[in-house]
């Protein structure tokens, strides 16, 4: 604990790159920015409900 509370990692190296490149392999891929185009009008209103807090 006080290894990953110092910043540390509790991963061994191998693993971490492994992970590392799963993230950025995921993070590479495109997003569909068209999903407004799915959503009813009441969904709409909530989604921005939602994003004005």
């Amino acid at each position: 604990m006080r290894t990953v509370a110092a910043g540390g990692t509790m991963l061994r190296p191998a693993l971490t790159e492994r992970l590392l490149r799963a993230v950025a392999a995921r993070s590479a891929a495109p997003v569909h920015l068209g999903a407004r185009e799915h959503l009813t009008p009441r969904e709409l209103d909530v989604l921005r409900l939602a994003a004005a807090g």
